[in-house]
């Protein structure tokens, strides 16, 4: 990573803007185009709120919804669906849910934050779940929704999600695909009528797309974005807006949890290796968190791919 660093410094010399000095260009940090929201569980059980924005040089905002009650055990914590209403003071709220996956169980977990306050909690939907090392929720504004596990047999599982009365959710297989034991960490990058993508790196380095067509065979097309030097990051995180012209920006966070560190990238349309990244470099503040997932709202999804 001091490579990216190197260059971003560079290039800001190059450009005339690095006239303040090092100490100046590394408290006000590269510009971050496009937010991004998401969630963890830490090693004190608290369920934590993180979000990125306005630079790398400014460090997350970070809120604490205390320790999750009815919480047994966490291994993986999927992507967060944000609901809020903040129209009417006196009934505003903040909402987001997630799956997630325990030593044997997967279970739902809700933080809110409203005028009483804020708090999280979770309960168990299934046992014999145990193994899954990574899971995506891949929900919003589609009239399918599917949970994605990555599990410790290097297969990848698809799961339908349905969701009844009280919105408790059942969950039902939908297939599996070998071929991931080399993945590290998965994340949601973009959603059509067609297709869920994802966006993983794997313990060699690469960088990869994988795209899973909406059939009811499962089926998926992997693809290289970049070949090596990825292997670092534990967790992916990525933001998805418009920008005024109409287009998508995505902002990508890859973090290295027992460093402490974490790094912002701006990526163009994920298509092959031809896709534009560039390091914008290393985020302010500590990011020592065992799990990480992206939140989105929960009348969006991103559409980076």
């Amino acid at each position: 990573m001091r490579l990216i660093a190197t260059a971003l410094v560079l290039t800001l010399a190059a450009a005339g803007l690095a006239a303040a000095g090092p100490a100046a260009a590394a408290a006000a940090g590269a510009p971050i185009d496009c937010p991004v929201n998401m969630a963890s569980v830490d090693t004190d059980g608290h369920y934590r709120a993180i979000r990125v924005s306005g630079s790398t040089g400014r460090a997350p905002s970070v809120t604490d919804y205390g320790a999750v009650t009815g919480l047994t055990s966490i291994r993986s914590l999927a992507t967060g669906s944000l609901d809020a209403d903040v129209s009417t003071p006196e009934e505003s709220y903040r909402e987001t849910t997630h799956l997630g996956t325990g030593t044997n169980v997967i279970f739902q977990l809700v933080a809110r934050a409203d005028a009483t306050g804020s708090r999280a909690t979770a309960q168990n939907l299934a046992s014999r779940w145990g193994g899954f090392r990574r899971t995506v929720l891949a929900s919003s504004l589609m009239p399918h929704q599917y949970l994605y596990g990555l599990h410790d047999n290097g297969s990848l599982y698809r799961y339908r999600v349905t969701y009844g009365d009280g919105s408790r959710p059942t969950l039902a297989s939908a297939g599996h695909l070998p071929g991931f034991g080399t993945v590290r960490d998965i994340t949601l990058i973009g959603r059509t009528s067609q297709y869920d993508a994802l966006l993983a790196n794997t313990t060699t380095g690469r960088l990869i797309l994988v795209k899973i067509p909406v059939t009811t065979t499962m089926t998926a097309t992997t693809t290289t974005i970049r070949s090596r030097t990825w292997q670092g990051f534990d967790h992916l995180a990525v933001g998805s807006c418009t920008d005024p012209a109409g287009g998508v920006v995505t902002t990508l966070i890859g973090t290295n949890s027992s460093a402490g560190a974490a790094y912002a990238y701006r990526l163009g349309f994920l298509r092959d290796a031809t896709t534009p990244i560039e390091g914008l470099g290393q985020l302010a503040g500590t990011w020592h968190y065992p799990t990480l997932a992206t939140v989105f709202e929960a009348t969006s999804h991103p559409r980076g791919a």
